[in-house]
């Protein structure tokens, strides 16, 4: 017989008789001894007969109990897998996530991204920077759209400026060689007298450079020319130039715009030579006109000579030098 040990220390023994019937006993210790002089240790056994359903509930018990063993030693497993396959699974939906919302938000951001790039390129003076719009409706394309209009609009306004500023630069030029091809002397003059431009010519007449005259005012430079600027009419000036005095004939035009004052063009020639070749043409007129004066009174008088010779020639002694 084999005793399996129950709860207080009992002992429980199944036994199998004759046939199919079981039979189930406990043994016990009591604590009390039966036998109080002998003081022997005591044991109380009780058997009686167990239904053979009870010992089918039993073996199914003890079958689910060792089951359960099992699957209690395989729970740490089951849940360690368990818990790989939920990381695995949250690390793709998390994965998924983000690249629905990277997608998402570079929908969003896109638009503003280029609205970023393309302000660099026209701080960068490129004005050919154009926003690639999509064909949606929301704010940011209509943002971009602006965007887009504003940039054609520089970059056509920069192109007339380009054009306006080569024409002017043409003109300037065409200015400067005819400048630099005429007799006359020329100094641009801005509202404030200061000297902005002399030509070659300028430089010539007055003996001083370009270098040294611009941006410096007309009236403490030239003090000569500060006349004109009160006079409307062409006048004659009289300045010393290497030791040498020269006569120059200067005239004084305002440039207007917006009907105001923009600055002054003072041009000028040395009119030295024509003078003295007009005085001396004076001269020789007057030489001229004395001449025939006197040589008016002169042919009566001749004449008269020459009647009385052709009449009285054979009168008078051939030798008589008085008479001729």
């Amino acid at each position: 017989m084999a005793f399996e040990k129950a709860n207080k220390g009992q002992t429980v023994l199944l036994e199998n008789n004759i046939g199919n019937s079981y039979r189930v006993r406990a043994l016990t210790k009591l604590s009390t001894p039966i036998d109080a002089l002998l003081e022997k240790k005591s044991y109380l056994l009780i058997g009686r007969p167990v239904d053979d359903e009870v010992l089918k509930h039993l073996t199914k018990t003890k079958t689910a109990t060792a089951e359960y063993n099992i699957l209690e030693s395989q729970r740490v497993r089951t849940q360690n897998l368990l818990m790989f396959l939920y990381v695995i699974i949250a690390l793709i939906l998390l994965l998924t996530a983000l690249w629905f919302g990277m997608l998402f938000a570079n929908r969003i951001t896109y638009p503003i991204t280029a609205l970023i790039t393309a302000s660099k390129q026209v701080s960068q003076g490129d004005l050919s920077a154009q926003v690639k719009i999509r064909e949606t409706q929301d704010e940011l394309n209509i943002l971009g759209n602006s965007f887009n209009l504003m940039i054609a609009r520089l970059n056509n306004q920069q192109q007339k400026l380009i054009t306006t500023n080569n024409t002017l630069e043409e003109r300037r030029q065409f200015i400067e060689t005819i400048l630099t091809g005429v007799s006359a002397g020329i100094i641009s003059v801005n509202p404030e007298c200061q000297i902005t431009l002399l030509n070659p010519q300028a430089e010539t007449l007055l003996g001083i450079k370009e270098s040294e005259a611009l941006g410096k005012n007309i009236h403490d430079l030239l003090p000569e020319l500060s006349v004109i600027f009160t006079m409307n009419r062409p006048t004659e000036i009289i300045i010393n130039l290497d030791n040498e005095t020269r006569i120059l004939q200067a005239q004084l035009s305002q440039e207007y715009i917006n009907n105001a004052i923009a600055g002054y063009i003072v041009n000028f020639d040395d009119i030295t030579d024509l003078q003295a070749a007009e005085r001396k043409a004076a001269w020789s007129g007057v030489a001229r006109r004395i001449a025939h004066e006197i040589k008016n009174p002169l042919t009566p008088i001749q004449l008269s000579a020459e009647r009385l010779q052709r009449r009285y020639k054979n009168l008078i002694d051939e030798k008589d030098e008085v008479f001729d």
